[in-house]
């Protein structure tokens, strides 16, 4: 949901092209570097649930900068510190699906 109207949110608040465009680019290539520290992290931790959850509770945080009043700079840091938090949810989870698969003896393919 939040890629296809995204930009148009972002147009209806009077932002041009040139600014959409790095608004949606620049969290592509921060969360090539971040997803992998975090989910190293994950991995060290005594408890990756923790982790995800804290990326959560992060995650929704930082969502609530988007009802603040929309500048070009606020929008573009809500969205840096938005990909850090959101991106590793995917891998992590999956760790922790694959876990609880080992720990339970479920099958996850099927």
């Amino acid at each position: 949901i939040h890629l296809p109207y995204f930009p148009l949110w972002l147009q209806a608040n009077g932002f041009d092209a040139e600014q959409i465009a790095i608004i949606l680019a620049a969290p592509m290539f921060l969360r090539v570097v971040t997803t992998p520290l975090l989910t190293a992290l994950a991995d060290r931790a005594s408890d990756r649930a923790h982790v995800y959850a804290a990326l959560t509770a992060a995650s929704l945080a930082l969502s609530a900068g988007y009802f603040l009043t929309p500048s070009y700079a606020m929008v573009l840091a809500v969205s840096l510190a938005l990909t850090v938090a959101w991106t590793p949810h995917s891998p992590i989870a999956d760790s922790l699906a694959l876990s609880g698969v080992r720990r339970f003896g479920s099958n996850y393919a099927n």
